[in-house]
C-alpha cells in the first residue's frame, strides 16, 4: 500500500471531498458539519477543486437516518385495537435489552389489571354523616323498606345514580357508581341495593379506558348506605342509528366534554366473563315508580342466568306435558336432541383399540441404543377419544319428584350397529 501523504490528498481530493459530501448528507440534522470545517476548505483551495460542483457519490456511505416511534403491533388493525395493545402491553413487547417485565402486584379488589365489582362491599370514610330517612318506611319480614333517605342534606330514592366509597386502603381509589334499586334498614344497619356500572378499569381496556365512560354490568349487590359520597350524572347514549354508524366508521369519534369528576356517559354493556363489550338488547329501568318496594331488574336477569339449565314445564295439556322450557327455548315432543352417552344404554357401543404394548423388557441397549424412544402409543389409535352424543327424538315428558325426565327413540350410529364391522 502507498504511503498516504500531501500529495495523496491532493491527487484524490475530489473523489474526499465527495465521499464527506455524501456522509454530511445522510447523517443527522445535529450532527457536526465536517463539510463546511476550514480542512475541507484548505484541501479544495490547494487541490482547486470547487466545492459547490462537486456531486456526492451515489452510493451513500452511510443510510439516511428516520427517526420512527416505537411501534409494537406489526398486524394491519384499527387505530384502536393498535392504542389498546400498545397500551395495554407496551412492557411485555418492547424487547430493549432491559429487565423482564414484573407486572404489578394487583391491589385490593383487583385481578389481572381489571377490577371485580360484584361481591365487594363498599364502605364509608367520612367520620360524622347525618343520615335519616325520608318516610315512614314498608315493613317485610326482618327488614324495612324506604323510598327516601336524607344524608347531609342530599335527598336519595331509587332510581338516582350515586357513588360509593371503595373498599380499598387506597385513598386515591375512585369511588363505585351505581343506580339505587331500592333502600331498607336491617338491624338497625341503613342498605342499599345497587345496580353497578363498570368504569374503564374494571374492564380489559385498563388504563386506556376514557374516565368519563361507564358500561352497563348484569351485577347487583347490596352495601352499606353509609357509604354514600355523593351523586353522579349519568348521559345514557342509546344504540346508534346503524346507516349513519357506518358512514362514521373510521372517524375519529366525537369527544365527549366531562363538566366534573361525578358526571359520564354510558351506551355500551360489559361481559364480564367473555371480556366483550356490547350494545345493551334490554336497557336497565331507571324509573323510581314501581309499586313494588323490593325491585331490581339485575336480580332477575341473574337468576334467568342462574335457572338456564334448569327444565320447566312450559305448556301442558289435560296433565300432559307438551313442551319443556330449556337454555331460553322450548323443548317439544318429536325435537330432536342431543344426549351424553353415559345417560343412555345402547345394545352395542363402539369398539375401541386398545394400546399396543410395543415395548420389551429384555433388549439388548448395544445393539438398540435408540430403543429408549419408542413409545407405547399407536398413531391414530382412538383409546382416549371420548364417545359422541347420542342423537335421541322426544317421544314424552315425564315430571317425578319436581324432575322433569324425557323418554327417548334412539339414533344408531353406524358403529352402534352390525356395521361396525
Amino acid at each position: 500500500m502507498d504511503e498516504l501523504t500531501s500529495e495523496t490528498v491532493i491527487k484524490h481530493a475530489e473523489f474526499l471531498v465527495s465521499q464527506i459530501k455524501s456522509y454530511q448528507e445522510a447523517g443527522d440534522y445535529d450532527e457536526k458539519n465536517y463539510y463546511n470545517c476550514a480542512l475541507i476548505k484548505s484541501i479544495c483551495d490547494i487541490s482547486g477543486v470547487q466545492r459547490n460542483q462537486v456531486k456526492a457519490t451515489k452510493h451513500r456511505v452511510v443510510s439516511k437516518k428516520k427517526k420512527e416511534p416505537k411501534k409494537f403491533v406489526e398486524a394491519t388493525v384499527t387505530p384502536l385495537v393498535r392504542n389498546v395493545f400498545e397500551e395495554l402491553f407496551a412492557a411485555q413487547m418492547a424487547d430493549e435489552g432491559e429487565k423482564k417485565f414484573e407486572p404489578k402486584p394487583a391491589k385490593k379488589g383487583e385481578s389481572g389489571g381489571t377490577q371485580e365489582l360484584s361481591g365487594n362491599k363498599a364502605h364509608s370514610k367520612k367520620k360524622d354523616i347525618n343520615f335519616s330517612w325520608a318516610d315512614k318506611g314498608t315493613k317485610s319480614g326482618s327488614k324495612t323498606y324506604y323510598k327516601e333517605a336524607k344524608i347531609d342534606g342530599e335527598k336519595i330514592s331509587p332510581g338516582d345514580h350515586i357513588l360509593l366509597d371503595a373498599d380499598s386502603d387506597d385513598d386515591n381509589a375512585p369511588p363505585y357508581v351505581g343506580t339505587v334499586a331500592y333502600m331498607y334498614e336491617e338491624m338497625g344497619n341503613p342498605m342499599v341495593h345497587v345496580k353497578w356500572f363498570a368504569r374503564g378499569i374494571d374492564t380489559v381496556l385498563g388504563d386506556t379506558g376514557d374516565v368519563s365512560e361507564l358500561f352497563f354490568l348484569d351485577t347487583c349487590d347490596s352495601v352499606s348506605l353509609l357509604s354514600y359520597s355523593g351523586k353522579a350524572s349519568i348521559e345514557m347514549n342509546g344504540t346508534p342509528d346503524q346507516t349513519q354508524w357506518r358512514e362514521r366508521g373510521g372517524t375519529k369519534p366525537k369527544e365527549w366534554k366531562r363538566t366534573d369528576e361525578n358526571s359520564f356517559f354510558c351506551s355500551l354493556w360489559y361481559d364480564e366473563d367473555l371480556g366483550r363489550f356490547e350494545y345493551p338488547q334490554r336497557q336497565p329501568e331507571n324509573s323510581p315508580a314501581t309499586t313494588e318496594h323490593k325491585h331490581c331488574e339485575h336480580c332477575k336477569i341473574l337468576k334467568e342466568k342462574k335457572n338456564r339449565y334448569v327444565a320447566k314445564v312450559h305448556k301442558k295439556t289435560d296433565g300432559v306435558i307438551q313442551s319443556v322450557m330449556w337454555d331460553r327455548a322450548p323443548l317439544k315432543i318429536d325435537d330432536c336432541v342431543y344426549v351424553l352417552p353415559e345417560q343412555v344404554k345402547m345394545k352395542s357401543k363402539q369398539q375401541k383399540f386398545g394400546k399396543e404394548a410395543v415395548k420389551k423388557d429384555d433388549v439388548d441397549e448395544d445393539l438398540y441404543p435408540e430403543y429408549y424412544r419408542k413409545s407405547e402409543y399407536v398413531k391414530g389409535n382412538n383409546f382416549n377419544t371420548p364417545d359422541p352424543f347420542v342423537v335421541a327424538r322426544i317421544i314424552k315428558f315425564k315430571e317425578e319428584e319436581n324432575e322433569i325426565k324425557l323418554k327417548v327413540g334412539l339414533f344408531y350410529r353406524p358403529e352402534n350397529t352390525y356395521l361396525k364391522t
